[in-house]
């Protein structure tokens, strides 16, 4: 099989493989548009019928065939707007019900990306799958899908049709009609080149806006304005011309379509009325003719015009499907939407054993490196930016997987754990707290069905209580995209809240009062002191004065652990944590 074919025959199996099951699931949407196709045709044929009896009628006074054609006018008119109706019903059932699941399977997909897999990705591409992508897949659904088999199905009736009227009429109409289709093929292979620039330019404008809306400080902070517009500019000016490219594609596709409709109109209708001077054909066939003879030219026009739309989506679906069949993480729950309750049992063993592990594999952050994280207690971890601290936290979480080694936690390898079960098991402050766009309310329950006496209480203990009271609308105050309306200290302390109401056996700070005011600081340090109790907990240290009372400190240097224990023992020690202190390095900066 050549080149060319093959990539034929994976466009099509491509768009087969990814729309075929959602097709499937809304069969009786596509049943009803079958149903509703096979009627329409009925209906098309025999309006032209009646409109030809009714000119021959009348043309020949024949007033008692009138009589009992005017209600039979009337039949035809109520089914035409009751095939209007359902067509419409049932396209829209077919096309929106398949938009849904494709929409939701995609997002769902995403959910479970492995973390090394989302960070390489760009969030403005990702939104252009969501929005152009989809709707390109959109538009080759319903009535056009039904289309492979209605317009093949209507050419062929309407032929036999004519044929039976006219045999000469017929065979001039039919050799004019397909000089449309070639250059339609032609067009839409050359669409379908220019609609992968147009889509892929799409998201490259897509995420330049969106990191502008998310970085709006730092482009004010470096008057950046300018470099931003003129990059928007040259990306927005790219596009008008492939879009421009496209219109004109398609322009020479709809004029090319009207020339063959015309012509054949034309020629049929000139034709056709010498045969009625003639006396071989009668007003009424001639009328019933040129009704229908349009049905010999659509059919090919329009099949040409859904392959230039199939050109577009098969892009799209290409789109689509690099996401889709990318590796997701593994022992993840199924399905999503379940609902599920991991009960957290108590922590009596945390520890990595010959832990192996770099972003990059020729690069490692860790070489076997061997830990035991006490339970029930307080482990500081220190060190350089670099060090690896963050690392630890995320391997923890299996937000990354060691290419050597494990992670086990009560002697069970948290490979074996399922990954929902995991993570319940554990809470997390960050030093950056990420906010939802909604209510202080929603973004501490986090769509957790807590009880309004818990989240007062942890919202109390996280100093959070008075704020929210003093706000008008109280825990229901929207907050804005990213918690826009917060101090960076409230976020904090929404973060340290949510932390008390997940309520899990493991808890991880990543310096969680880093953000807060002295007064407040006090106030948060002796939450957190009774959070901890009976819990193990993970400090990463960015102010080495916070950690002096942990149990456990750990000085990790360049994925190595260099010391370890006591406060106390640490600065007896010739080592780099006695050096930090001793150079005044209070604060020393995560990865």
């Amino acid at each position: 099989m050549s080149i060319k074919k093959r990539a034929r025959t994976s466009h099509v199996g491509n768009t087969i493989q990814l729309i075929g099951p959602l097709i499937k699931k809304h069969w009786r949407a596509y049943a009803g548009l079958t149903a509703v196709m096979l009627v329409d045709l009925a209906l098309t044929l025999g309006t032209a019928s009646y409109f030809g009896k009714v000119t021959d009628a009348a043309v020949g006074s024949r007033l008692s065939e009138l009589t009992w054609l005017i209600p039979v006018g009337a039949g035809l008119l109520v089914l035409t707007i009751s095939v209007n109706f359902f067509d419409t019903f049932f396209e829209s059932a077919a096309v929106y019900g398949v938009t849904r699941d494709l929409k939701e399977a995609l997002y769902q997909h995403m959910l479970l990306l492995r973390t090394g897999t989302m960070n390489s990705l760009r969030s403005g591409d990702l939104l252009s799958r969501f929005g152009n992508d989809i709707t390109a897949i959109q538009n080759m659904l319903g009535s056009r899908l039904v289309d492979v088999i209605r317009l093949p199905l209507i050419y062929l009736s309407v032929f036999i049709y004519l044929f039976q009227i006219s045999p000469v009429l017929s065979m001039v109409s039919w050799g004019i009609a397909p000089i449309a289709i070639a250059g339609s093929m032609i067009f839409g292979l050359l669409l379908r080149r220019n609609s992968r620039k147009v889509n892929r330019l799409t998201g490259d404008n897509t995420q330049l806006v969106n990191e502008t809306l998310q970085g709006f400080h730092v482009v004010r902070s470096f008057v950046m304005e300018r470099l931003l517009v003129r990059r928007h500019v040259k990306q927005n000016q790219d596009l008008y011309n492939l879009e421009m490219k496209s219109a004109r594609l398609r322009g020479f596709y709809y004029a090319g379509g009207a020339t063959a409709s015309a012509l054949t109109f034309l020629v049929s209708l000139c034709l056709g009325a010498y045969f009625v001077s003639q006396k071989t054909l009668t007003v009424g066939a001639l009328l019933t003719f040129i009704t229908l003879v349009e049905h010999l030219v659509y059919p090919l026009t329009s099949a040409a015009g859904n392959w230039v739309n199939f050109q577009k989506a098969t892009t799209a679906v290409e789109r689509v499907q690099e996401i889709l069949r990318l590796p997701v993480e593994q022992n993840q729950v199924p399905p999503l939407l379940q609902t599920a309750d991991y009960p957290c049992e108590p922590v009596r063993s945390i520890e990595f054993r010959h832990l192996t592990f770099g972003y990059e594999p020729d690069k490692p952050v860790f070489s076997d490196l061997n830990l035991r994280i006490p339970a029930g207690k307080k482990t500081a971890i220190v060190g350089l930016s670099g060090a690896g601290k963050s690392t630890l936290f995320a391997l923890l979480t299996r937000l990354y997987t060691p290419q050597q080694g494990s992670i086990r936690i009560n002697g069970r390898s948290i490979a074996s754990l399922s990954l929902s079960g995991l993570r319940e098991s554990i809470a997390q402050v960050p030093q950056e707290t990420f906010l939802f766009n909604g209510t202080i309310r929603d973004n501490l329950r986090l769509g957790r069905d807590v009880a309004e006496t818990d989240l007062v209480r942890a919202a109390r203990i996280a100093a959070l209580d008075d704020f929210i009271r003093g706000l008008p609308q109280g825990y229901d105050t929207e907050i804005g995209e990213r918690g826009l309306l917060l101090s960076g200290g409230q976020k904090q302390r929404v973060a340290i809240a949510r932390a008390l109401l997940k309520n899990a056996p493991i808890l991880l700070l990543d310096e969680a009062t880093a953000a807060l005011d002295t007064e407040t600081e006090a106030r948060v340090k002796a939450a957190l002191d009774h959070l901890m109790e009976g819990r193990t907990t993970i400090v990463i240290a960015h102010r080495l004065s916070t950690i002096q009372n942990a149990d456990h400190i750990i000085v990790l240097e360049k994925g190595q652990i260099v010391q370890q224990g006591p406060h106390e023992r640490l600065m007896t020690e010739k080592g780099l944590y006695r050096r930090l202190h001793l150079i005044g390095r209070d604060t020393i900066a995560s990865i």
